[in-house]
C-alpha cells in the first residue's frame, strides 16, 4: 500500500517496548551470522509467530519488510487520566510530502472556541493485542539483525477483520531497530522514530491473508514526511499558544528529523501557512544556517 498522512495522533498506541530492546541486545550478539536467509526470510518469520500462537503473512517487497496480522478485537477506549490545559489556539490543518526533490509543508492555525469539545478518551490497543504486536516486533528484530537480505524498513499491520474493521500501522526503520540494540538512542526516541497509524476500514472485515493492504517498497522521503507530519502533530496534539514561533518550530522538527538519519538527497524545505498565505523555502544550507542563528530553537524539549 501507499503511505498516506493522517492527522490523528496514534503515538500512544505503540506497544512498550522495553522487553524487545532487551531481546534485540541479546540475540545480536549470539548465534551464527545468518540464521534467517532471504530466501527462507517470510517463512522463518511465520514460523516464530505461530510458536507464540501468532498467525502472521511476512512478505519482503524490495527492502521493507511487511507483516500482516489479523485480530478478532484490536483496540478499546481508555479514557485520559488529566484533562490538558486549553490552548489558545488549534493546528487546523498540516500535511508533509516530499515532491519534486523538496519536503513541503502545509499548515493553518485556527481559534480554540471556548465550546471546542476535549477528548475525553482515546482509542489504545487492548492488553491481548499489545503484547501479540510487541512480540511479533521481537521476531521481526531478531530476523533482521541476523539475515543476508537487504531491509531498511519494516511495517506491521494489525488489522481488526471481526469486531469493527480496523488496520493499526506500525512502521520503522531497520537503522533504528540497530540503534536501540546498542543504546544509541533512548527507548523514548526509538518509540517517537515510529509511525504509527490507526484507520478505520471496513475491507478488513473478514480479510485473514491481508488481501486488502498493498505491500510497497517504503521510500526513505516518504517514511522522513510520516515522521516529520506525525512529531508535528504530536507536539500540537492539545492546541498551541499565539506567541509561539510555528514557522520556527515546525522547521526544528524538521531539521531534526532530516539530520537524524543523515539524509541529503533534498534541494529544499518548503513551508506553506495556509492562515495567511506566507512561505518560507529554505536550502539545506539555508536550513543549517536557520537552526543555527535561532539558538532557542536547540534549547526546546521537543525530541
Amino acid at each position: 500500500m501507499k503511505l498516506r498522512p493522517y492527522l490523528k495522533n496514534t503515538a500512544s498506541l505503540a506497544p512498550n517496548l522495553l522487553f524487545i530492546l532487551i531481546i534485540i541486545t541479546f540475540t545480536s550478539s549470539c548465534g551464527p551470522r545468518y540464521s534467517f536467509p532471504k530466501k527462507t526470510l517470510s517463512q522463518s518469520l511465520t514460523d516464530i509467530c505461530a510458536k507464540d500462537n501468532i498467525t502472521v503473512k511476512a512478505e519482503l517487497v524490495g527492502k521493507s519488510l511487511w507483516v500482516y496480522a489479523p485480530f478478532d478485537s484490536l483496540v478499546e477506549e481508555k479514557e485520559i487520566p488529566e484533562q490538558p490545559e486549553k490552548k489558545e489556539m488549534l493546528l487546523t490543518d498540516i500535511s508533509s510530502y516530499f515532491e519534486h526533490s523538496s519536503f513541503k509543508i502545509n499548515f493553518a492555525t485556527g481559534e480554540n472556541k471556548q465550546d471546542t469539545p476535549i477528548e475525553k478518551t482515546y482509542p489504545a490497543l487492548t492488553k491481548t493485542a499489545s503484547k501479540k504486536i510487541d512480540r511479533i516486533i521481537t521476531a521481526i528484530s531478531r530476523v533482521i539483525l541476523s539475515t543476508d537480505a537487504e531491509i531498511d524498513f519494516f511495517a506491521v499491520v494489525a488489522s481488526d477483520i471481526d469486531d469493527a474493521g480496523i488496520d493499526f500501522f506500525y512502521i520503522g526503520a531497520v537503522i533504528d531497530i540497530r540503534k536501540s540494540s546498542v543504546s544509541k538512542i533512548s527507548p523514548t526516541e526509538y518509540r517517537k522514530r515510529i509511525i504509527t497509524d490507526l484507520r478505520l476500514n471496513s475491507e478488513a472485515l473478514g480479510d485473514k491473508e491481508g488481501k486488502h493492504i498493498q505491500f510497497t517498497d517504503i521510500q526513505m522521503v516518504d517514511f522522513l514526511s510520516y515522521q516529520i507530519l506525525q512529531r508535528i502533530n504530536n507536539e500540537f496534539a492539545y492546541g498551541l499558544d499565539k506567541e509561539i514561533d510555528l514557522e520556527q518550530t515546525i522547521t526544528s522538527i524538521c531539521y531534526y528529523v532530516i539530520s537524524a538519519y543523515d539524509f541529503a538527497d533534498f534541494e529544499r524545505l518548503e513551508l506553506s501557512d495556509l492562515s495567511t498565505g506566507e512561505k518560507l523555502i529554505l536550502s539545506q544550507r539555508s536550513l543549517e544556517e536557520f537552526i543555527e542563528k535561532t539558538p532557542a530553537l536547540k534549547k526546546e524539549k521537543l525530541f
